[in-house]
């Protein structure tokens, strides 16, 4: 009888344990994604990232110049970095950009990155062919620092895929062609997956003007993920200088 009265007793005590357990589980997992924001910035949550000047600290750019030279300038608007690039020679391409690393445990399938910068074309300075930002994976076991690049054709905002081994670029005929001699914003947002889950939209001063749905992440790698984003004139084949000045970067990596 003792044996019985015990055991019936012990098990709202069981029960009160378990709820204790799960709520310190719960209290440590928050505590754990608080450090990880905190350590990871911009990693769950969109800021600003400093270009001017170039910032030798975490969290770092890196430097890209393949035949040109990124520098900060003073502009009607502040400071700003300038991003020029030569002559493409013998079909080699010339580069004048920073690049962002961010956590590639956070940019998998189903996460979502958003990239937003104000760009300034001068006059007389090429609008065709040239790449602006590109999302990539450079420690994902492939060559060529596979992703989706973002570029300029004839004036226009495009997003090519060729090095994911998509060779059809999104485009749009009525995409509005981009000004010569003023600040206008570009916006990105790329939704990580294969076929049906990936997605690509860009915006122009506030204006969509493109909407995507296709592969969006490398496949055939050690993982299936990006870990940077690559800013300026990222790329650049034209057979004249090519220049452009860029200010209030924002980037956004979400799980």
């Amino acid at each position: 009888m003792q044996g019985a009265v015990c055991a019936g007793l012990g098990r709202p005590a069981r029960a009160v344990r378990r709820r204790v357990a799960a709520t310190l589980r719960a209290r440590l997992a928050a505590a754990v994604a608080a450090v990880l924001a905190a350590c990871l910035p911009g990693a769950s949550a969109a800021g600003p990232v400093s270009l001017c000047p170039v910032p030798a600290g975490p969290p770092k750019l890196e430097v890209q110049e393949v035949g040109g030279r990124v520098s900060c300038r003073t502009t009607d608007a502040g400071p700003a970095l300038h991003a020029r690039a030569g002559p493409a020679r013998k079909g080699v391409v010339t580069k004048a950009a920073v690049i962002r690393p961010f956590p590639r445990a956070r940019a998998r399938a189903g996460a979502v990155i958003e990239a937003e910068a104000m760009f300034l074309f001068p006059p007389g300075s090429p609008r065709d062919s040239v790449l602006l930002m590109d999302l990539e994976c450079k420690h994902c076991g492939l060559a060529g620092n596979p992703g989706p690049r973002m570029y300029l054709r004839d004036g226009q905002l495009r997003i090519d895929r060729a090095k994911i081994g998509v060779h059809h670029a999104w485009a749009r005929a009525d995409t509005p062609k981009i000004p010569a001699g003023r600040w206008v914003r570009i916006r990105w947002r790329l939704r990580l997956g294969g076929a049906e889950e990936g997605r690509s939209q860009v915006w122009l001063d506030g204006r969509e003007v493109l909407d995507d749905r296709g592969r969006t992440l490398p496949e055939g790698g050690r993982v299936a993920a990006l870990d940077r984003l690559q800013i300026g004139i990222t790329a650049q084949s034209n057979d004249r200088e090519a220049e452009l000045f860029l200010r209030d970067l924002r980037l956004d990596v979400r799980p």
